[in-house]
């Protein structure tokens, strides 16, 4: 073996290794090999330059050991890592760690990348390696070392002052601001009422639906809104309406409008279509494309990436590209192909244009010709991307845009806008649209009208509405609005949603994001101490703005950490020092307890959200009330009748073998208690469990704690059990899982000792202590 080749998927190996030859060993590193040091803030040496402390991580070790020992019998090692920032840094961090070990002497480095893993790209690539850039790796250690130190610090801050279930991070904040201050404009805003009329006007038997939008020629609604107010008025309208049989149509104004096809799809696109078109999850459009882009086998036992590189803020195609799509156009489809190259200019704030967009590797892989090697997903997403980018070089779709002015008498006017399409253009090919049956009769009534004609009032409908609040963020709309200020990369948006869903700070069951009651309080301690920095969503684009300068050579590393980190952590230390934590805060109101007559309020302690009676000025001291967990999520709709049931835990339920049955709250959640035995009742409505359910579990728990013991040694004090995760030995003090390849009943007194006594000693949990001045 001359050649090894490092790649960071094993689904690539197979592929890459067929195009590559037997001259190549291809090895996969599986994503990273190691990480900063996790646990009491030793990742970055801050005192000495913030200089990183990496530690192998642990499952890569043996992989790490592969890599070596192949490194060490060839001649030149390629690394061949995904072609961004990401992909840089797996590669220096596995040249280094080769190059600390010796395994790279006398070797020939090279650094190669790829847009797609097909066999051109790979032959072409090796044709033009280059050395791993510092620049890229620069820039990742800028900002992993900004998202470690801020993340620790304000997760710290945030731990001592508001909840220990409360966490932050350098663009995890931002995106919760903008969740929360959403939430807020929706709580402030006010619905007005309205009312409009409508007229269902024929044709012969052709009818459509015409509003009425002035009065005397005062004219009555602007941007869908009316000045009708109120019922009373509406139904006056409707009666004098109600008097005519028809109207005359006074002007038909015509025009063209023309659409533009969409530019080829960059990630956040296309994230944000699969979840609004195809319903998918972002993190589930993620994993399905990086599918696709590994590749999938035809049927002729070879696998072929089917799109380019997944990750991407470029809506660029290639030249070899463009020339493939206007062929496949000119053969297939050669009146809607556009007579120029269409080029898009990107929107995105901060866009870096490094890539091309996500493109399929072949326009002749056609979505219909490749579908039985794809599963259902990987079939939409496909023909998704596939239409995109034939769309993007194709003529504009051109529409009829009609404009009707209807006339009751010298009073009432009406108005019809409506339009059909005349050239299908790109849309012969990538059309979204739902309006085809409304655009068909558009097209058969409209066409036949013209001035002066008289429609028939078939019917007349008045509707009370209210103008509505801005939507809440989904996960589609998060990334949009993130991308739109600059926050986040594409190799990010996945984690950044996957951290916002695994919070405490939104309900993940729900479609959109409509935050916690922690979620807010957070949100404003942040907003309050840190407006100038974490949370102001200026900084973090000019943070990512300057993280691309690294990568490009044009700015120092350190500095920018420096410039960035230093002022942040002197304003969270003055923060620590003088933010008063002593109050609880109110989240809601309840009410008076009715006999006690001590107010009953929901309130945000260091241990999550809680019911209070009474406050600490009360000479008896206020009592308090474990939630649950969904109540946890749902504050606001938490009752003072809710309020007194929970106060009244533990409650009987039934009884089981001549015990009363209880259902309770205590501090790792939900549970049932019968005599000695408690279940935990995670993840079931506790209030609506019933006494057979209770019973059923209480068996199976006593069942279970009942073979628990598999052997016992009195005169040590040491047992081997059965736990949730398998048998294992304990005095106590010390537990040890007993090995696979042993058989806890054989094991006999000496042994259990010894393996208490080798056992690696319990690492500490984790925890904040403040510093002393």
């Amino acid at each position: 073996m001359k050649n090894l080749l490092i790649v960071e998927s094993p689904t690539k190996v197979k592929s890459i290794q067929k195009f590559l030859g037997n001259d190549f060993k291809v090895v996969a590193s599986v994503g990273h090999v190691r990480d900063l040091v996790a646990t009491g803030r030793k990742g970055i040496n801050v005192e000495n330059g913030y200089q990183p402390v990496w530690k192998i991580t642990k499952e890569k070790k043996d992989i790490l050991a592969d890599i070596k020992k192949f490194s060490e019998d060839a001649d030149n090692v390629y690394f061949a890592t995904d072609p961004d920032r990401e992909g840089e840094a797996i590669s220096k961090h596995i040249y280094d760690i080769l190059n600390e070990s010796n395994s790279l002497k006398n070797k020939t480095i090279h650094r190669v990348a790829f847009n797609e893993i097909t066999k051109s790209a790979v032959l072409d690539a090796m044709k033009h390696p280059r050395e791993i850039s510092i620049n890229l790796w620069n820039a990742y250690l800028a900002r992993r070392t900004l998202d470690y130190l801020m993340g620790y610090d304000i997760s710290e801050f945030l731990w001592k002052k508001v909840s220990r279930d409360a966490r932050g991070g350098r663009v995890q904040s931002p995106a919760l601001r903008l969740i929360v201050e959403r939430e807020k404009e929706i709580s402030d805003f006010k619905p007005v009422e309205f009312w409009t009329t409508t007229v269902n006007a024929c044709h012969g038997e052709d009818c459509i639906d015409i509003d009425l939008i002035s009065i005397n020629g005062e004219k009555i609604k602007k941007n869908n809104i009316t000045t009708i107010n109120n019922a009373e008025d509406a139904e006056k309208n409707k009666s004098e309406i109600g008097k005519y049989k028809e109207l005359t149509i006074k002007s038909i104004k015509t025009s063209e409008r023309k659409m533009k096809p969409r530019a080829p799809f960059t990630t956040a696109s296309l994230q944000q279509t699969a979840y609004t078109m195809l319903g998918f999850s972002v993190k589930q459009t993620s994993s399905i494309a990086q599918k696709l882009y590994q590749g999938v086998d035809l049927g002729d036992g070879e696998t072929v990436g089917l799109i380019t590189y997944m990750r991407t803020d470029s809506t660029n195609i290639s030249t070899d590209a463009i020339k493939e799509l206007n062929n496949y156009l000119s053969k297939n489809h050669p009146k809607f192909l556009s007579n120029e190259v269409r080029k898009y200019q990107n929107k995105v704030k901060n866009a870096q244009e490094a890539h091309e967009a996500i493109r399929p590797t072949s326009i002749h892989n056609e979505p219909e010709k490749i579908k039985s090697f794809l599963n259902d997903v990987e079939y939409k997403l496909y023909d998704l991307i596939w239409k995109r980018t034939v769309a993007s070089q194709m003529t504009d779709a051109v529409y009829q845009q009609v404009n009707l002015e209807l006339f009751l008498g010298d009073k009432f006017e009406f108005k019809y806008s409506g339009s059909f399409i005349k050239e299908n253009g790109f849309k012969q090919i990538y059309d979204l649209s739902e309006n085809d049956a409304k655009e068909k009769l558009n097209k058969k009534i409209l066409e036949k009208l013209k001035a002066e004609d008289k429609l028939s009032i078939k019917n007349i409908e008045i509707e009370q509405k209210f103008t509505q609040p801005p939507p809440r963020f989904n996960q589609a709309s998060l990334i949009q609005a993130l991308e739109e200020l600059g926050i986040g990369r594409p190799s990010t948006y996945v984690t950044i949603i996957s951290k916002i869903m695994e919070s405490n700070y939104i309900d993940p069951e729900k479609s959109n994001f409509q935050p916690t009651a922690l979620a807010r309080v957070v949100c404003d301690t942040l907003t309050e101490h840190f407006s100038n920095d974490l949370v102001d969503y200026e900084f973090t684009a000019r943070l990512e703005e300057n993280l691309d300068k690294i990568s490009l050579g044009e700015q120092d590393a350190e500095s920018c950490i420096k410039q960035t980190y230093e002022p942040f952590k002197t304003n969270l230390d003055h923060k620590q020092e003088t933010v008063d934590i002593s109050e609880q805060r109110l989240l809601k109101d309840l009410g008076l307890h009715p006999e006690t007559k001590r107010p009953v309020s929901v309130r945000l302690t260091k241990y999550g959200p809680t019911i209070q009676m009474g406050t600490k000025e009360d000479e008896e001291k206020p009592k308090w009330a474990a939630l649950t967990p969904e109540q946890k999520k749902n504050i606001d709709d938490i009752t003072i009748e809710d309020a007194l049931r929970l106060f009244q835990l533990p409650e009987k339920i039934g009884s089981f073998e001549e015990e009363d049955v209880l259902i309770n709250i205590g501090p790792f959640g939900p549970y049932i208690k019968c005599g000695k035995t408690n279940v935990s009742a995670r993840g079931l409505d506790i209030f609506s469990v019933t006494e057979d359910e209770a019973s059923t579990l209480i068996k199976e728990k006593r069942e279970l704690d009942a073979n628990k013991e598999i052997k016992v040694f009195e005169e040590k004090g040491i047992k081997v059990l059965n736990g949730i995760y398998g048998p294992y030995v304990t005095n106590g003090k010390v537990n040890v899982k007993v090995p696979k390849n042993i058989e806890p009943q054989s094991l006999e007194e000496e042994a259990c000792i010894e393996m208490i006594n080798n056992a690696p000693k319990r690492k500490r949990r984790r925890r904040f202590t403040s510093k002393k001045t």
